[in-house]
């Protein structure tokens, strides 16, 4: 082995920072003062101290192959490219065997393939190169990083067996990994198997109970199983330890909604609507709450809100429902309208249309209706969605089947 930097193919003295001649005994080497010589004695004596100990330390049972380098594998790779590129090819060769006895290195074998191209043998090329592959593959799938990305990759596909196989070899290769139980969490969530997505995130938040989505999804699975209380307290664990969270403050005031609290439900998503107040669904979950509340005039401006960022025939079926309520037959109407554009065979919309027909013209106007729903439901290749829509007529089914 070189002494000195010489080993990494560097031409600065270890010490000093002015260009001068080259130090005595150590060829390659230029020293930046008059006085590098006897400093590189010290600096030997000192360096060949730690070689010595290091040397020792490799004869310990157990001792990381790594500490008999006398400089971290980066340098070695450093310092090969500084004399492939200036030309000493055999000096690049030594310095990458050297690396390669003591530490896998891919980037090794990557470089050894281009000294033996320098050098034009063919053969050796192609395998150098091919070892540095497959030497790059055992360490990666050795990474549990590879294997999270590559069942997010799975994941965004819909593969989800295979997703939750590549989360588990990422939790094999590191039992610590909190992300991988959360990810495995997600999918099971996305299945609808929210038993198996409760036992994941509890895990995941056993071994990160810093991370607030994750709190935010046990909490999402605890309400899907009907565990409203539960929920309410993992929501309230994620937006302690992050507040702006407008998604945690929505889901929130659902849970609450469902154990009656309407007080801190609607407390909920105005916190919610502060922090994202373009969010259509918040709004539309606002007014359903107010309905609840029996305050139909304020569910009507949140549901006309919801219409209004995110066009539907849903959202403006809804509003439409409140305006009949409150007597709003004109606005009604142009909201029904506004719904049957948007979504012209929706069966709630012509549920609605009849409904209102009814209100407003009597058993005339409900068979004028379901006339045009003949004519836009009754084709063959939509007769279910006809069914449907006269299945929902609620209260009104049994009074239309007897008109002409």
């Amino acid at each position: 082995m070189r002494s000195g930097c010489a080993v990494l193919g560097c031409r600065a003295c270890p010490y000093h920072g002015a260009p001068a001649a080259k130090s005595r005994g150590y060829p390659g080497v230029e020293s930046r003062c008059g006085q590098a010589p006897d400093r590189l004695i010290i600096f030997e004596l000192k360096k060949g101290l730690v070689i010595l100990v290091v040397a020792l330390s490799a004869l310990v049972p157990g001792c990381p192959r790594r500490q008999l380098l006398s400089q971290p594998p980066e340098l070695y790779l450093h310092g090969a490219q500084m004399r492939l590129e200036s030309g000493d090819i055999q000096g690049a060769k030594e310095l990458y065997e050297e690396l390669l006895s003591v530490e896998p290195v891919p980037a090794a074998w990557f470089g050894l393939s281009n000294v033996y191209a320098a050098l034009g043998d063919t053969a050796m090329v192609v395998q150098a190169y091919f070892k540095g592959m497959a030497l790059a593959d055992e360490q990666q799938k050795s990474d549990p990083v590879y294997w999270m990305r590559l069942g997010r990759w799975y994941g965004r596909q819909n593969r989800h067996e295979e997703a939750i196989r590549c989360f588990a070899r990422a939790l094999e290769i590191d039992p610590h990994n909190a992300k991988a139980l959360n990810n495995i969490g997600v999918i099971y969530f996305q299945e609808k198997q929210y038993e198996e997505a409760l036992d994941a995130f509890k895990r995941s938040v056993d071994l990160d109970p810093s991370d607030p989505s994750t709190w935010h999804n046990l909490g999402l699975a605890n309400h899907y199983l009907g565990r409203y209380e539960e929920a309410i307290a993992c929501y309230m664990a994620s937006l302690h330890l992050y507040e702006a969270r407008p998604q945690v403050w929505n889901d929130l005031g659902v849970s609450y909604k469902n154990i009656g609290e309407y007080d801190k439900a609607l407390r909920s998503y105005d916190r919610a609507l502060e922090l994202a107040p373009a969010d259509s669904g918040t709004w539309k979950n606002k007014g359903l709450l107010l309905e609840s509340m029996g305050k139909p005039e304020e569910a009507l401006f949140c549901f006309m809100k919801w219409a209004d960022l995110s066009p539907s025939g849903k959202a403006y079926a809804y509003a439409a429902s409140i305006a009949m309520g409150l007597g709003k037959d004109k606005l009604a109407q142009t909201l029904l309208d506004r719904a049957f554009y948007l979504q012209p065979l929706g069966p709630w919309v012509w549920a609605l249309r009849i409904e209102f027909a009814w209100k407003s013209g009597g058993t005339s106007a409900v068979s004028s209706e379901i006339r045009v729903v003949e004519r836009y439901l009754g084709h063959p290749r939509i007769v279910g969605t006809r069914a449907f829509a006269l299945r929902t007529l609620s209260g009104l089914t049994h009074r239309l089947e007897g008109l002409e």
